[in-house]
C-alpha cells in the first residue's frame, strides 16, 4: 500500500450535455411516462409517518398507531398467555395495519394541465407570473412572449356523429353599386356575368365524415344555387386502412349546380357541366393553393383549368357567354352564398332562399335584409323532397377565400398564389374572407324566443362583440364560446354571414347545476361554433393585413409596447375597471334605483351557480340599458363593459382567461427543455365528437405554433409560449382552450449536465511493491511462464484504489475491472474518473 499525492494538474473537470427524450401520455384509460420521486423504491418498507412534504399521501399511518397498537398487543397477549389462550386475534390486528399502510418512496409527479381558476388560487398566481414577469423578462429572447395571439386563421369545416351536418355560413347575395351588369342574368354581388375564378387555399385534414366510417361524402365550399357549386371529392388513392389520401375538386356550372354533389356526374343535359380536376390531384393533410378559372367565350375558346399549387391539373370546356341563369327562368334569384355545405331546395315559395334573411333572423343575426317580413325565420323546413337541406358538410380547412369576376393569369397566379389580398377592386374581385378578427360586428337583438349575446346560458341581451371570444361569458361563469362573427367578414361586401347551426341558444328548462361548459358544448350547434375557427398551419402564405388597416377600431391590434400591430389580437385589457365602481348600472333605469347599492351588485351568475337568475343591479339592468340604446339607435360599445361579471370582481384581472397552461417539474427535463424539441398534441378535442386533433410545436425561441400538415409550417403564428428554464407552457389562442381537457401527448428532450471529475493517479516506479493484505504472498515474474525469459523480478497485483480527501477520509473508491499486474521497476498510469 502506497499513498500518492494528486495535485491540481493530476485533475481534469469537465461538463458533458445530454438530451434524453421524454414521452408522456395523458388519457382516459391512464398515464404513461411519469416519473418518479424516489428512484429507489421498496415493495416491502411502509410510511408509518404522515410526511412533511408536497407529496404527502393523503392514507399514511401515524407511527404512533403502530406503538400504541403494538402495545395493545403485548399486554393482550401477556394476558392471554397467562390464561394459556391463542394471540392469534391480536397480531392480526397489529398485521392488518402494517398491510394497510402506505409504500414509502412510491410518489410520482405527472404534467400538470390547468386553466385559470374563477377564484384566487395558486393558479392564479403562476398566470400572473407568466404574464406579468416571465414575459416581460424573455420578451428580448422570445418575441412572441405577450399576452396576444397571431391573427392567422383558417376555417376549419367536419364532421362527427355528435357534430350538425346542416352548419353552413349564409351570405346575402344582394346587388351592390359596383356589380357590374349583368344583360338579362340573375344579378347579386356573387353572380357571375362572364368570366371568374375561384382563388381559395385548402388543406383536407379528414379521412372520413366519421359518421359512416370509411365514407367520405362530397362537402362543398362554395354554393350558388343555378350558377355554381364547387367541392372537395375522394380521388384514388387509398392508405392501408382503405381510407382516402389523394382528393379532387369537383365544378359544377349553371343547371349542372343544381344537382347534389354526392350525385352529379358528367353526362348528358342537364349534367354536361360537371367537371373534374385530376384525380389525387389534392393531398391529405396537405395545404394547397387552388385556383378553379374560366374565361368565357373570350378565353381560349371557353376553356377553363383547375390550377394546383401552379400546376394545370385539368381543364374543362363551357361554350357560352355566362353560368348565371336568365332571369324569369323559373326560379328566384339565388340570395344566398352557401360556404362550407350545399343548399339542396327548389328556391320557391315557401323554400325560397331570400326568407334566410328576413326581418327576424336579419335583426337577430344583425345580417343584410333581404325579405321584408317578421314571420319567417328560414325556408318551410328540412322535411319533404321539395323542402331545402344541407347535407354535403365539407371536411377540410380552408382560408384565403377568393372569387374573382376574371380570368386569374397564370403570371398572377405565381407572383399572388402565396400572399393575400391587400387593396381590393370591387370590380374584380366579388368575395373575400381571409379569415382575420375584426372589432366590429353587426348588433345582435333580441327577437321573438331568443337572440342577442350570450352572458351565460341562459341569459342574453341585445349588442355586439368586439373580443375573439365572448368575454361576458368567460368572466361572468367561466363559460368558453367564440364570436364566431368577428372572423368570417367578407371584405368586399363588408357583410357579415347568417351563421346557420352554429350558434348556442338559452336553456330555458330545470336543470341540475353544471359547469358553464357543459351546458355550451351539450348544444352541437356550439361546440361546432368553438372549433369552425382554428389557428392556421399553413407556412407557404403570408396573409396580408393591409386589409386590418381600413378597420375603424384598432384597440386589440397591438404590440406589447402599445403600437398599432395588425398581426396580433391583443388579450389584455378585455374589460374596464370602470364597470367595478357600479356607476351606470341601474341609474340609467329609475325603477330600479331604490334599491341598488353595491352589495346587490354582486349577486347573480356565477361559475358555481351559471343558471342563477340575474341580479337586480346586474344583468337585468344591463339588459334594460342595451336594449333602450338598440331601440333608440344609440347603442355604445361602452355600456358592454358596465356589466358587473363575477369573475372580474373576483380577481381584479382584465386579461384573458382561456388559456391553458402546462406545468412540467424539472425531474423530467432537469436543467432546461431543449428548444425547438416540444411537441404536444390533443388528438381528440374535447366537445368535436373526437374529429378535431390540434399539434403544438415550439420554434427554439419560445414561441408555439400549430404544426398539423405535412407541408412547410407557419412557426411565425404565435398560439402560445414555452418557457424551458422553467417548464411553463401557456397557450393563449382561445381557439385552444379545450386543448388537453380529455387527454394530451407530449414530447421534448431535456437538458442535463453531467458533471466530471477525471483523476490521473501515476503508480511510480518502486513503490507499492507490497501490500497490507494479510493473506499477501511475494511472489516473482518468473512463476509465470511468458516472463521467464526476462529478469526475475517481483510484482504485486493493484485491484483497487481509494480517494481520500485532505482530512484522510475516504470519498472515492475505484474498483478494477480484472487485477492489474505491476512490476518492481514499472510505472502505471491509472485515469478514474467520477460523474455527479
Amino acid at each position: 500500500m502506497a499513498i500518492i499525492t494528486v495535485t491540481k494538474d493530476d485533475v481534469e473537470n469537465f461538463t458533458v450535455v445530454t438530451t434524453p427524450r421524454r414521452h408522456y401520455v395523458s388519457s382516459s384509460s391512464g398515464v404513461t411516462g411519469s416519473v418518479r420521486v424516489f428512484p429507489r423504491q421498496s415493495q416491502a418498507e411502509k410510511d408509518t409517518v404522515v410526511p412533511t412534504t408536497a407529496f404527502a399521501d393523503s392514507d399514511a399511518k401515524v407511527d404512533s398507531n403502530f406503538v400504541t397498537t403494538y402495545g395493545k398487543v403485548v399486554d393482550t397477549a401477556r394476558t392471554l398467555r397467562a390464561a394459556s389462550h391463542s394471540i392469534t386475534s391480536s397480531l392480526s390486528t397489529y398485521m392488518d395495519l402494517v398491510s394497510s399502510a402506505s409504500l414509502k418512496r412510491t410518489n410520482i409527479l405527472t404534467v400538470e394541465r390547468f386553466t385559470p381558476t374563477p377564484s384566487i388560487t395558486p393558479y392564479t398566481l403562476t398566470k400572473n407570473n407568466v404574464k406579468d414577469v416571465l414575459m416581460p423578462f424573455y420578451r428580448a429572447a422570445y418575441p412572441h412572449a405577450h399576452w396576444a395571439y397571431t391573427n392567422y386563421n383558417a376555417l376549419n369545416f367536419f364532421a362527427a356523429p355528435t357534430i350538425p351536418t346542416a352548419s353552413v355560413l349564409l351570405y346575402p347575395n344582394v346587388e351592390d353599386a359596383w356589380t357590374p351588369a349583368h344583360s338579362g342574368h340573375v344579378s347579386g354581388s356573387y353572380c357571375m356575368s362572364g368570366a371568374f375564378s375561384f382563388d381559395f387555399r385548402i388543406n383536407p385534414r379528414y379521412k372520413t365524415d366519421s359518421i359512416d366510417p370509411g365514407h367520405f361524402k362530397a362537402g362543398t365550399i362554395f354554393h350558388l344555387s343555378s350558377s355554381y357549386a364547387l367541392s372537395l371529392v375522394t380521388g384514388s388513392a387509398k392508405d392501408g386502412n382503405g381510407l382516402p389520401v389523394g382528393f379532387r375538386l369537383q365544378l359544377q356550372l349553371s343547371q349542372s349546380a343544381d344537382i347534389d354533389p354526392s350525385l352529379a356526374t358528367h353526362g348528358p343535359y342537364p349534367r354536361d357541366l360537371v367537371f373534374l380536376s385530376d384525380d389525387n390531384s389534392l393531398s391529405w393533410n396537405n395545404w394547397h393553393h387552388a385556383v378553379v378559372r374560366w374565361g368565357s367565350q373570350d378565353v381560349s375558346y371557353g376553356t377553363g383549368s383547375f390550377v394546383i399549387d401552379g400546376i394545370t391539373r385539368g381543364t374543362f370546356v363551357v361554350p357560352s357567354a355566362s353560368i348565371s341563369p336568365k332571369q324569369g327562368s323559373g326560379r328566384l334569384n339565388p340570395d344566398v352564398l352557401c360556404v362550407g355545405n350545399y343548399y339542396t331546395g327548389e328556391n320557391l315559395g315557401t323554400n325560397a332562399q331570400a326568407l334566410f334573411f328576413a326581418t327576424a333572423p336579419a335583426v337577430r343575426d344583425g345580417v343584410y335584409e333581404i325579405y321584408p317580413d317578421a314571420g319567417w325565420d328560414s325556408p318551410a323546413g328540412f322535411e319533404g323532397p321539395d323542402h331545402y337541406r344541407f347535407n354535403h358538410p365539407l371536411k377540410a380547412e380552408v382560408h384565403d377565400l377568393a372569387i374573382k369576376r376574371y380570368y386569374v393569369s397564370d403570371n398572377e397566379i405565381k407572383a399572388s398564389g402565396s400572399y393575400g389580398l391587400g387593396l381590393i377592386d370591387r370590380t374584380k374581385v366579388s368575395f373575400y374572407v381571409p379569415p382575420f378578427f375584426v372589432e366590429e360586428t353587426p348588433i345582435r337583438r333580441f327577437v321573438k324566443d331568443h337572440g342577442g349575446i350570450l352572458q351565460t346560458p341562459f341569459f342574453e341581451v341585445n349588442g355586439t362583440t368586439d373580443d375573439p371570444f365572448n368575454v361576458a361569458m368567460a368572466f361572468g361563469v367561466q363559460g368558453h364560446y367564440i364570436n364566431l362573427e368577428n372572423f368570417t367578414k367578407d371584405f368586399v361586401t363588408g357583410r357579415f354571414p347568417r351563421l346557420m347551426q352554429l350558434s348556442a341558444s338559452t336553456i330555458d328548462y330545470t336543470t341540475d347545476a353544471e359547469a358553464a361548459n357543459n351546458f355550451i358544448y351539450n348544444q352541437p350547434q356550439a361546440a361546432k361554433r368553438n372549433y369552425t375557427v382554428v389557428p392556421c398551419d399553413d407556412g407557404n402564405f403570408d396573409p396580408n393585413y393591409d386589409l386590418l388597416n381600413y378597420e375603424r377600431l384598432q384597440n386589440k391590434f397591438v404590440d406589447p409596447n402599445g403600437s398599432v400591430d395588425m398581426s396580433y389580437i391583443n388579450l389584455d385589457g378585455l374589460l374596464s375597471l370602470q364597470s367595478l365602481s357600479g356607476s351606470g348600472m341601474g341609474q340609467s333605469d329609475p325603477q330600479l334605483d331604490s334599491y341598488i347599492n353595491f352589495e346587490t351588485q354582486l349577486y347573480g351568475a356565477s361559475p358555481e351557480t351559471p343558471g342563477l337568475p340575474a341580479g337586480q343591479a346586474s344583468a337585468t339592468a344591463y339588459a334594460a340599458v342595451t336594449a333602450a340604446a338598440t331601440d333608440e339607435a344609440t347603442f355604445d360599445r361602452g355600456v358592454q363593459k358596465d356589466v358587473p361579471l363575477t369573475i372580474f370582481r373576483r380577481l381584479l384581472d382584465p386579461s384573458s382567461d382561456q388559456v391553458t397552461f402546462f406545468n412540467i417539474s424539472n425531474l423530467y427535463y432537469g436543467r432546461r427543455i431543449l428548444p425547438g424539441s416540444f411537441v404536444l398534441t390533443d388528438s381528440a378535442m374535447s366537445g368535436s365528437g373526437g374529429a378535431v386533433s390540434f399539434t403544438v410545436r415550439d420554434d427554439k425561441m419560445g414561441n408555439l405554433y400549430r404544426g398539423d400538415s405535412y407541408t412547410p409550417l407557419a412557426s411565425q403564428n404565435s398560439v402560445g409560449n414555452i418557457f424551458y428554464d422553467e417548464g411553463l407552457v401557456v397557450l393563449k389562442s382561445p381557439h385552444l382552450y379545450q386543448f388537453g381537457k380529455d387527454g394530451f401527448e407530449m414530447t421534448f428532450q431535456g437538458v442535463y449536465n453531467i458533471y466530471t471529475t477525471k483523476y490521473e493517479i501515476l503508480a511510480p516506479s518502486g513503490m507499492l511493491n507490497s501490500s497490507s493484505n494479510p493473506t499477501y504472498l511475494e511472489n516473482s515474474a518468473l512463476m509465470r511462464p511468458s516472463d521467464r525469459m526476462t529478469d526475475n523480478e517481483n510484482f504485486v497485483y493493484i485491484s483497487g484504489m481509494y480517494l481520500h480527501d485532505e482530512n484522510m477520509n475516504v470519498v472515492g473508491k475505484v474498483k478494477m475491472a480484472q487485477p492489474i499486474m505491476k512490476r518492481e521497476t514499472a510505472k502505471i498510469l491509472f485515469k478514474c474518473t467520477m460523474d455527479y
